[in-house]
């Protein structure tokens, strides 16, 4: 924001490509980790064993998402540092509908995909959300 207000574009930009770059590494970081070591973390949260499989297989497929996770919230940090703050109220509207209808359509509607069509509306709209930004912010 420093750089927003002193109207220094290339220093804005830097910080935010830097950012990014981070997001994207750390977030494919956590998510090898999450899904090599996933059931150890599941068991030391306490998970009932009857609830284990469904469990990893959506903490696995929800770890797909963490790098679009992680370029949201840089994307939103980005923005409201140039004083924008509908472009993320906008993602977050819209990944929100996305996760809602799709999440009705995989876990209620004909697929009947239960957890495993949740986990995959969740890692979508994150998706969605994170090319957005990508795009405003290029």
């Amino acid at each position: 924001s420093r750089a927003h207000d002193r109207g220094d574009n290339t220093k804005k930009s830097q910080c935010v490509s830097d950012a990014l770059s981070l997001a994207v590494v750390c977030g494919m970081a956590a998510s090898a980790m999450l899904i090599a070591f996933g059931d150890p973390v599941l068991r030391l949260l306490y998970t009932p064993p009857e609830l284990m499989a469904p469990a990893l297989q959506y903490l696995q497929i929800r770890a797909l998402a963490l790098p679009a996770a992680l370029v949201t919230l840089v994307g939103t940090a980005a923005s409201l540092g140039q004083r924008d703050s509908k472009t993320p109220l906008r993602v977050a509207l819209a990944t929100g509908t996305f996760n809602f209808v799709v999440d009705l359509f995989l876990v209620l509607g004909p697929p009947k995909l239960g957890i495993f069509g949740a986990a995959i509306a969740t890692c979508g709209s994150q998706y969605i959300g994170a090319i957005y930004f990508l795009h405003h912010l290029s």
